[in-house]
């Protein structure tokens, strides 16, 4: 059972084709994050939400694979709701209060 449960990468919503999935910059990470996504039984993606308003040119994961995406209480609503649309689970986490 391999997971993607802490951040390996820039993941992204490709803008132009919102139904393709995840893309990254970094050719080498986005190998091992493909080989691993291949063994997992679910695909978790942590990301802040900033990440979601860039294109990588290196796509990761399709949205078909990915089950949830758990990220900060900033994500656009339209982004939000393509996730929702291709059936992803979206956990917003809230941010931390600086002591």
């Amino acid at each position: 059972f391999a997971q993607l449960d802490r951040p390996c990468g820039d993941y992204r919503i490709v803008e132009s084709l919102p139904n393709f999935g995840f893309t990254g910059k970094d050719h080498l990470r986005a190998q091992t994050i493909q080989d691993l996504a291949e063994q997992a039984r679910e695909i978790i993606v942590l990301t802040e939400s900033e990440k979601f308003l860039n294109q990588g040119v290196v796509g990761l994961v399709r949205n078909d694979d990915v089950a949830a995406v758990y990220t900060d209480e900033k994500i656009p609503e339209e982004l939000e709701a393509i996730l929702h649309e291709n059936n992803i689970r979206v956990a917003k986490v809230p941010e931390r209060e600086e002591a």
